[in-house]
């Protein structure tokens, strides 16, 4: 048995791992976040609530169903589950050579894939035009940063 104390901006959690820690340390050592699958549980005393989270949806001493992904990247969930991205900008921040270089880059084969894509345009008035490109993607860290980069910062990226 493990036990990882897992942290972030908002506090912590104690996750209590079974026998299997070995199927999870490649995901749980690859400094990415994580979406863990389990039972939380609440514990309050005079020193405040301790969070805890016990991988599975079995109840304790059932033998965990050796095809459930307790322990997914976010990126890998993110590409498996997607069907879309939505791509948000001013209409200040378009003009032809960001739509040409945006083109080529959805175009990658790096970023194939099956998720309709779509550019919604902002006009100063507050009107929205929301255009389906022609191309299927997947979404990534990757894309989303050199998305940024075609529309100097100035471009909202969501994946749907």
């Amino acid at each position: 048995m493990a036990i990882l104390l897992v942290e972030d901006a908002t506090g912590a959690v104690v996750v209590a791992m079974g026998e299997d820690f070995d199927r999870w340390e490649a995901e749980i050592s690859a400094d990415e976040p994580l979406l863990l699958r389990g039972a939380v549980r609440m514990d309050r005393d005079e020193d405040g609530t301790r969070v805890s989270l016990r991988l599975g949806t079995g109840r304790r001493g059932e033998t965990p169903d050796p095809d459930e992904r307790l322990v997914e990247r976010l990126s890998v969930v993110r590409e498996q589950r997607s069907s879309g991205l939505e791509l948000t900008a001013p209409a200040r921040a378009i003009n032809a050579d960001r739509l040409h270089a945006l083109n080529s880059l959805l175009r990658t084969a790096k970023h194939a894939g099956t998720c309709q894509t779509w550019l919604s345009v902002q006009t100063a008035d507050r009107c929205v035009v929301k255009l389906k490109l022609p191309v299927t993607v997947t979404p990534s860290d990757d894309l989303d940063e050199a998305v940024r980069r075609v529309f100097g910062g100035a471009v909202e990226v969501r994946t749907t």
